[in-house]
């Protein structure tokens, strides 16, 4: 069997975190599971190194999570939101990235993250060039 896209791991993933508490690890095992990846499936790798499963299955989370349908139950911990259940209930057969984009908030959500990640790189930039004189 081959690799599943991000839309057709969205709606499992959000599917656990509705019935429980999910972390990255429990989420990608399930993935595995689920769509029954054999070894060399598990074992592909993206050229940074990484296994391509696990960068999938948390790009979902996190695209979940920017759609407000996961939320941070605690450190490492999600579970699902009441819109999140909600939107099962809208979607019995599938979830799509389309589908996120969709969402009021979706791109004020990224923008945000967007927005700190420029503010920190500013902070890491002005470390190095050291106090002004």
């Amino acid at each position: 069997m081959s690799l599943p896209t991000l839309d057709e791991v969205l709606r499992p993933i959000l599917a656990m975190a509705a019935k429980q508490e999910i972390t990255r690890r429990s989420a990608i095992t399930h993935v595995i599971e689920l769509f029954n990846l054999c070894e060399e499936d598990q074992r592909a790798h993206v050229p940074s190194g990484a296994p391509r499963i696990n960068l999938r299955t948390s790009w979902a989370m996190t695209f979940l999570t920017k759609a407000g349908l996961i939320e941070k139950a605690a450190k490492n911990s999600y579970r699902a939101t009441k819109a999140g259940r909600q939107f099962l209930d809208t979607h019995p057969d599938k979830i799509t990235e389309a589908d996120l984009k969709g969402i009021d908030g979706w791109e004020e959500a990224w923008e945000a993250g967007r927005k700190r990640l420029a503010r920190h790189r500013e902070r890491q930039v002005s470390r190095r060039r050291g106090p002004k004189l």
